[in-house]
């Protein structure tokens, strides 16, 4: 859905950086002391994203679900990553509390090799139900505090300028039977040359907050000896909410 509020409309349409972000050191000592916080890996594919719910089968060899939480004003903000969802997100929502249903989230660990095709976010599960496209109102992705050794090399975020028009994306969607969103040919159009890309380096403690449900983006291969400790967090509006809260598909902590 297309949002009529200006500051949503902003929000949308800037890519905000920002280093150094969490200055809070009890909550990055806990995040470090946290065995479950991260994921051990996510599995031996070089390729991530085979399908949309690949890591929130609980059988799966990985699990690493989607998470959501309704937010600090509703309920406690009783576990680690719920206390990063609110440093993140606290003084960056772009509208009321009241207009706001909830965060999706997820932990993922990168190992050598891996890498995210160019995708956009979307609700995963109304996608495997029946096709439609229901993207978040706004994005962020995190990279955990871990010191990097300056002699490897953990992959880059590649973002491709330009919003994706979403009416067309979900017409599209009704009318093919292709299994995987995340190779959409339809959306190749959208896709730009390497050198027309922006290019966001992985940088312990920074957040990158974008549209990620109308904004391509992917990531290179990590590099030899490295590793990736990233969080996802997905802002969704209660006037377009994901299927996994209606429905309770998301796990809760």
């Amino acid at each position: 859905m297309e949002y009529q509020n200006p500051k949503i409309k902003k929000a949308q349409n800037s890519i905000i950086i920002i280093d150094d972000y969490i200055k809070d050191t009890v909550l990055l000592k806990d995040i470090e002391d946290d065995p479950n916080f991260f994921p051990k890996s996510m599995g031996e594919n070089p390729r991530q994203l085979l399908s949309g719910n690949i890591y929130h089968n609980d059988n799966a060899s990985v699990f690493s679900p989607w998470m959501f939480w309704d937010g600090w004003w509703r309920s406690p903000c009783d576990t680690v990553k719920k206390r990063l969802v609110k440093a993140i997100w606290e003084d960056n929502l772009p509208c009321d509390l009241d207009e706001i249903v909830g965060f999706e989230y997820w932990t993922r660990t990168y190992n050598p090799g891996q890498y995210l095709p160019t995708h956009l976010d979307e609700d995963t599960f109304v996608y495997e139900k029946n096709g439609e496209f229901r993207c978040p109102m706004i994005g962020a992705v995190y990279y955990a505090h871990f010191q990097v050794d300056e002699n490897v090399y953990p992959g880059v975020l590649e973002i491709h300028p330009g919003r994706v028009d979403v009416d067309t994306v979900k017409q599209y969607l009704l009318s093919t039977t292709q299994e995987d969103p995340h190779t959409m040919t339809h959306l190749k159009k959208y896709y730009k040359p390497t050198g027309k890309r922006d290019i966001i380096t992985y940088r312990p403690n920074r957040v990158i907050f974008f549209d990620a449900g109308r904004i391509l983006h992917g990531t290179t291969p990590s590099g030899e000896n490295s590793q990736r400790f990233i969080v996802g967090i997905n802002v969704w509006h209660k006037d377009d909410p994901p299927s996994g809260h209606e429905e309770k598909l998301f796990f809760v902590e």
